[in-house]
């Protein structure tokens, strides 16, 4: 039974354990160090971790989620958030990701663990989608030529002329020599090394694209000189890096809407002005040099923001710029008779350098912000006319610096030298909280030059305008240090004050330094503040030594001022691990029994024959701890060198010594290895066609089956019972339950023999299979022939092949359904092959006859049938009614009168044709013609009559596919049926008389 205590950082976390006592398990808790959060262990906290993949365009990844929880409670996993750019597969923690079709670039997917009491916050897993792996190209010999020679590279093949984002070029041979670029303009690429005096010539452009994670890169490996006279497109962010502190020069024009990362340590001219890309820029390293301008605003950098770090220097030279920039510890140099102007927004992270010699100008129009600062160390005067509000100091160690406006001086400490002057070029005032003249810090009140009308006059100060300094406020006081352990502990401390924002620094060390910032031997920035009251301020170190006191404090600066923490504090870390635990202990092979825990010392693991050695993977709790196998240390989490298996034991011995040296653990496995296994029998044999006879068993040896003429090869799957035997189909390897090669069928008998071999390479067991494939048929004679519609004339037999059938006029297509009377033989029908017994594609039918061919092949090749149908299509009719009168009735297409009825439907006539042309009318006074069942017509046309003309009957429709028309005549024509249109059509009234129609229509 075990029981946890919480580490409050007032006592020593203990582990209780009713049982035999454990010598010094004072320190840290049994367990891996991050199970421990103070809770029982049945509801501790779990973990996910975050990964990252990458995987290649259009090709699955298999993803095994990783997290941790208590030792004896199995996780669950389970996905929260699904990709974007590709699907999940599987069940987790093992999992596959494919990524959508053609799809580059990045994906993720979160996901979370379960210990059986609570979720973990979810991990992230980051997968970068590249368009293939890698390719490199490289320049052969240090001699000048063009990149589409494929006899230039080492390859012999030279890139293709649109390149690839997965392309890496090397230009790394050492020698003078100039590339013509003159592959396609935006050639891609991800990489560009150089590291000889290259000039890279051509007016078409290199493309700089990303491939998944890797995003592209231009490095610079050498000493010598690289110009590139090529534009550079930037498609993503890249960085141009390298070993080499060789000088790079951009004449070409710079595009795209990636950025620029400068990283090497010697210069960058950018000499360019007219550079359009938009996704900023990020100097590291080095010193970027700007040709010289004309004073108009020179897009040297794009049109995005430009951030200087600390280290890099920027050399102007009468240039404007109009980018928002961000300066940290970074330098400004160069200039000359004419300004150099920042004109967009400027943040200030830290103290940055103005280094204008003697002769340069130069001139901040835009705003300035930040918690950083300026120094000026030029001889020479610089304006800054802006509204700046950055909290940081502005010293001026030598020339000057000219104000236009009170909102120019920044509101933090004004630090001027001896021989420095602040130029405060304005009429009014301006409040700050620092000001420093000469190195001493001066008092409240308000300050200007000689000749102003201040109080307190400095020759540090020129011009007519005046500075008012404010008294300071506010303190830090040191509070107790908190979760305190070995090697880490947490300082804590309260700040109080109204002022500007506070950057908050603090120190610790074996000795009470007080208030001297240098004797402090460790320091760590916590962050900045903006106080209004109180603020309690926590900082976690590391690095520790255990059972030591420690003291620290804090100290907390702003614009305004300096304020020390003055009641020095101290702590003691806890005492070193005495932990010999192991946390798991995982061996290559086998499984452990009982499962690990981590008081369990005494297990056993079985493996194959197979495997003829293993590597133990020990990890300790307190991963400080010494871990030896077999005499052999291993670092913790890491596997042990391999241990050969003899058939039979072999025992495996880990110690575990705590950091402290006072406990030590012994963990035993004994691994046995079995002797080779003798089974040389199936477990199954599946051929392709056909079935075996008898049924299979595994002790059955010999079987037989017959296949049809058609089956001119088959397979076999043997799966052997064990998986360590080796199998063997007519002689050719396989793997069990792997499907054979095709195995070629004769006409009668064939023998396929799967030979078994068992572990031990001794005993063997031979499957014997006889097929016997049947000869082909010689029946070239249907069973049956159907049509779609009408009947045959006679009817069908399988020994007459000549027929004729009648269809209607309205019938204008047809199809056939041919069924063999023996198998394998072949059908067409007008020429287009067609299985037995489906129906072939439907044949157009013409007015007239029509003939159709089924041609029937034996399955032997030697006979041939052919069944011919004559299909006759009756002409269109064309139906014509007058309703009152001697001539009522229809004709047909002729004119000839077919009958005198006046019922107009197939109800009642049966000369009636659905869907003919119906003319009614011819000179009648009116009259009925009635329908005692619903009709259809093609077309209506109603003629030259007087009178009322009634149409159909009240409960029975009139469909009309194409139109109506009633031409000339002064009767009125009323429809008694609702009326069905077919289809979009026209009705044309060409007459005096009105018509009606019915309701319903």
């Amino acid at each position: 039974r075990r029981e946890y205590y919480e580490n409050t950082g007032s006592a020593v976390a203990k582990l209780k354990w009713a049982g035999p006592s454990f010598a010094g398990l004072n320190g840290t808790l049994i367990g891996k160090e991050w199970l421990y959060d103070g809770m029982e262990s049945s509801n501790r906290t779990p973990y996910a971790y975050a990964q990252s993949v990458t995987v290649t365009k259009n090709t699955a990844k298999d993803i095994t989620l990783r997290g941790s929880g208590v030792i004896s409670t199995p996780l669950t996993y389970s996905v929260v958030t699904q990709p974007t750019n590709g699907t999940l597969s599987g069940t987790a923690p093992n999992l596959t990701y494919t990524p959508s079709t053609d799809i580059t670039g990045t994906d993720s997917f979160t996901f979370t663990v379960n210990n059986g009491t609570s979720d973990a916050t979810p991990a992230t897993v980051s997968i970068g989608i590249q368009s293939a792996e890698p390719v490199a190209f490289t320049w052969l010999n240090p001699a000048s030529g063009n990149m589409s020679v494929a006899g230039n590279w080492t390859s012999g093949s030279a890139p293709v002329s649109n390149g690839q984002p997965y392309y890496t070029l090397n230009f790394t041979t050492s020698g003078t020599y100039t590339v013509t670029h003159d592959l396609n303009n935006g050639f891609q690429l991800n990489r560009l090394n150089m590291a000889g005096e290259v000039t890279l010539a051509g007016a078409n452009s290199l493309a700089f694209a990303i491939n998944g994670f890797l995003l592209p890169q231009f490095n610079q490996n050498s000493s010598a000189t690289v110009t590139l006279d090529a534009p550079l497109q930037l498609d993503a962010t890249t960085t141009l890096g390298g070993s080499g502190a060789g000088q790079v020069t951009l004449n070409g024009q710079l595009t795209g809407s990636g950025g620029l990362v400068v990283d090497i340590p010697g210069q960058l001219w950018l000499w360019n002005m007219a550079n359009t890309y938009s996704g900023g820029t990020v100097i590291n390293d080095g010193t970027v040099v700007c040709p010289s301008g004309d004073g108009n605003p020179t897009p040297i950098f794009g049109s995005g923001p430009v951030t200087i770090n600390a280290g890099a220097r920027l050399s102007v030279d009468r240039n404007e710029f109009t980018n928002s920039i961000t300066l940290g510890a970074a330098t400004i140099t160069g200039g000359n008779s004419f300004p150099t102007i920042l004109s967009g927004p400027v943040t200030l992270t830290d103290i940055f350098r103005m280094d204008l010699g003697s002769s340069g100008k130069f001139e901040i129009s835009g705003n300035i912000c930040g918690s950083g600062g300026v120094e000026s160390i030029g001889t020479t005067s610089w304006i800054l006319n802006g509204t700046n509000t950055y909290t940081g100091s502005t010293t001026i160690k030598a020339g000057a610096i000219q104000y236009d406006k009170p909102v120019s001086v920044a509101p933090g400490r004004l630090n001027i030298h001896d021989g420095a002057v602040a130029d405060l070029n304005y009429i009014g005032t301006r409040t700050i909280h620092w000001l420093t003249l000469g190195g001493v810090d001066m008092p409240a009140g308000v300050y200007g030059s000689l000749t102003s009308s201040a109080e307190k006059k400095d020759s540090h100060l020129a011009g007519n305008g005046t500075v008012t300094l404010m008294p300071v406020t506010g303190s830090i006081t040191n509070q107790p240090a908190s979760m305190i352990a070995a090697t880490t502990a947490t300082l804590n401390a309260a700040l109080t004050g109204n002022d500007a924002p506070y950057t908050v620094v603090a120190y610790w060390n074996t000795i009470d330094a007080g208030t001297n910032a240098l004797a402090w031997t460790n320091a760590v920035s916590v962050g900045s503040w903006a106080v209004q009251g109180r603020t309690n301020i926590s900082c976690s170190v590391t690095g520790l030594v255990s059972n030591t006191k420690y003291y620290f404090t804090f100290l907390a600066t702003n614009a305004i001022q300096e304020l020390w923490a003055t009641n020095i504090l101290s702590f003691v870390t806890a005492p070193v691990s005495a932990n010999a635990f192991l946390a798991s202990l995982e061996p290559s092979a086998g499984t452990l029994n009982p499962a690990f825990d981590f008081f369990t010392t005494h297990y056993t693991a079985t493996v194959n024959y197979a495997v003829s050695s293993v590597t133990v993977t020990p990890t300790a709790v307190d991963a400080h701890a010494t871990i030896k196998i077999n005499g052999s240390v291993v670092a913790s989490g890491m596997p042990s060198s391999a241990f050969a298996l003899a058939v039979g034991s072999t025992n495996i011995e880990t110690t575990v010594v705590s950091r402290d040296q006072s406990v030590t653990n012994t963990y035993s496995l004994v691994v046995t290895r079995n002797p080779s296994s003798t089974n040389a029998m199936l477990a199954s044999l599946v051929p392709s066609a056909g079935a075996l006879n008898p049924a299979f068993s595994s002790d059955t040896l010999n079987y037989a089956m017959t296949v049809p003429y058609a089956t001119p090869s088959l397979t076999v799957t043997p799966t052997g019972m064990d998986g360590y035997a080796t199998l063997t189909v007519n002689g050719s390897s396989m793997a069990s339950g792997e499907e054979s090669g095709a195995i070629s069928l004769n006409v009668g008998s064939n023998l396929v023999t799967t030979v078994v071999t068992a572990q031990d390479g001794t005993t063997v067991r031979t499957y014997t299979l006889t097929v016997t494939r049947t000869v082909p048929n010689s029946d070239a004679t249907l069973a049956s022939l159907v049509p779609s519609a009408g009947a045959f004339i006679p009817v069908f037999a399988s020994n007459h092949f000549s027929y004729t059938e009648s269809v209607a006029y309205t019938t204008p297509s047809l199809a056939l359904t041919p069924t063999a009377s023996a198998m394998g033989a072949q059908i067409t029908v007008n020429g287009a092959s067609i299985s037995s017994g489906g129906t072939s594609a439907l044949i157009g039918l013409a007015v007239g006859t029509n003939a159709i061919n089924t041609v029937v092949i034996s399955e032997d090749l030697l006979t041939t049938n052919t069944y011919s149908v004559a299909v006759v299509r009756a002409a269109s009719t064309t139906l014509r009614w007058d309703a009152n009168g001697a001539t009522a009735g229809f004709t047909d297409g002729a004119g000839a009168w077919l009958n005198t009825d006046k019922w107009w439907d197939g109800l009642t006539n049966t000369n009636w044709f659905d869907g003919a042309d119906a003319l009614l009318g011819n000179g009648s006074a009116g009259g009925a013609v009635t329908l005692a069942a619903p009709a259809t017509c093609n077309s209506l046309t109603v003629s030259n009559f007087t009178g009322t003309y009634t149409l159909g009957s009240a409960g029975n429709r009139i469909t009309i596919n194409s139109g109506m028309i009633k031409n000339s005549g002064s009767g009125a024509l009323t429809f008694v049926s609702p009326i069905t249109l077919g289809g979009a059509q026209a009705w044309v009234n060409n007459s005096a008389g009105a018509i009606t129609t019915a309701s319903g229509t």
